[in-house]
């Protein structure tokens, strides 16, 4: 499932709850969502997360991602709502940037943290870091992507395993730091 999640964003349309009633601004039918489980400060917030065409979170009608409390509830909301649930929560830890160093970093994890911040920085309107067209940034980008050693990517049997100076990794954590930011500010 993780690797279902590794995607870069082009589009994001916005959902909003109006009335226990879903207004999917783009005219585009969410079937499936995937539930995400973010926890900041040790702090958990269930949410979903959609893809298709776009990706995206569900908002609500202050353009905040709408979460619940447990798993119980987002599930309960989903069947309200006829949503196919994907019930393998993708956990989202704001404890992530006090453990990566350039010996341990995990290309899908890092790359999964980074999509799914995108993604959520797109659904309320705000600028990622991770986002930028930097040169820099996009070379980090880059090598966690090859670095995911996706099978249609690879183009022998030897796996891509980048080596990732200090400043590199200082810099993914920034870019972490700033979505989980984003993030904070923009739940319910």
């Amino acid at each position: 499932m993780v690797k279902a999640i590794i995607k870069l964003v082009l589009i994001v349309s916005i959902i909003k709850l109006r009335n226990r009633e879903i207004e999917d601004l783009s005219k585009t039918t969410i079937e499936e969502i995937y539930l995400i489980d973010f926890v900041l400060n040790k702090i958990q917030n269930f949410t979903f997360w959609y893809t298709d065409d776009i990706d995206g979170f569900l908002l609500n009608e202050n353009k905040k991602i709408r979460t619940f409390s447990n798993r119980t509830e987002a599930k309960s909301f989903a069947q309200t709502y006829g949503f196919k649930m994907i019930d393998e929560a993708v956990i989202i830890s704001s404890d992530i940037v006090f453990t990566l160093d350039t010996e341990t970093l995990n290309c899908d994890v890092i790359l999964t943290y980074w999509n799914i911040l995108s993604d959520v920085a797109m659904s309320v309107n705000r600028q990622f870091l991770g986002d930028s067209r930097t040169e820099e940034i996009q070379k980090i980008y880059n090598k966690l992507f090859y670095g995911c050693n996706l099978p249609a990517i690879k183009k022998d049997g030897d796996d891509f395993l980048p080596i990732w100076s200090e400043k590199e990794v200082q810099k993914i954590v920034e870019v972490i730091e700033n979505g989980l930011q984003i993030l904070s500010d923009s739940l319910e």
